[in-house]
């Protein structure tokens, strides 16, 4: 997922400034308290076919984008919730990102550009959602050399489906999400909106992307991603 990709683009960290190791178990054990369990499944890449367009521009960009999962700590089950992802698409520099249930990047690179997250809040914790549906909320702070940016996200979960409606190769059960996404820093020079439509898989402990509209509300552009998944590994 290029979750708030777009909108960070602009903003640069060197890797050498949050690749180091204790960055990473700082990440791991924050995010530890979210813990979910063990997945039930393992998904090792998702392959989707993406369109992009917005309003500052003709046509729609078709572009083919391979995520691949790790575990944090090969045959470990701990922190099963997070993983390392690596997107590639062709025209682009790898992103390398950590992940919590393929939805909050704790931390992220393309390049020289990066960030990290801190002080991450989801209530309830995955942990308590409702197979029958309902709402979280989450919020964080991502930082970079350039300074802070403030989130706050709440989604709404539907109830539980077959998840071999989305793609043949998965198993169990689904639930639709949709979320709204608000970031903005301190300087008040950033005012970005970011929906998301997709879905949640509580086996997999994975969040799968159907669609992303940022719209930034300084310059009235808005982008819109649809996401079409070609392969699952």
């Amino acid at each position: 997922m290029r979750k708030i990709m777009l909108s960070l683009v602009a903003l640069s960290l060197p890797l050498s400034a949050w690749a180091a190791n204790d960055i990473d178990a700082q990440l791991l054990a924050m995010a530890g308290q979210f813990e979910t369990g063990k997945a039930e499944h393992r998904i090792k890449s998702i392959t989707y076919d993406v369109a992009e367009q917005n309003n500052a521009q003709v046509g729609v960009n078709i572009s083919r984008q391979t995520d691949k999962f790790s575990n944090v700590k090969l045959f470990s089950s701990a922190h099963a919730n997070v993983k390392r992802k690596t997107s590639r698409a062709k025209g682009r520099p790898d992103a390398k990102s950590l992940i919590l249930l393929n939805h909050w990047e704790l931390k992220w690179a393309m390049g020289e550009e990066g960030f990290v997250m801190q002080n991450i809040q989801i209530n309830p914790v995955p942990a308590q959602w409702n197979a029958n549906g309902g709402t979280f909320q989450s919020s964080a702070v991502l930082v970079d050399r350039n300074g802070q940016i403030n989130l706050k996200e709440q989604c709404r979960l539907g109830s539980s489906e077959e998840a071999a409606v989305i793609h043949r190769k998965l198993k169990g059960v689904m639930q639709r999400v949709s979320c709204t996404l608000t970031m903005n820093n301190q300087t008040g020079t950033m005012k970005l909106t970011q929906g998301f439509e997709g879905y949640y898989l509580p086996g997999y402990q994975i969040f799968i992307p159907r669609i992303l509209l940022i719209t930034n509300n300084k310059t009235g552009r808005i982008d819109r991603l649809d996401y079409q998944i070609q392969k699952i590994r």
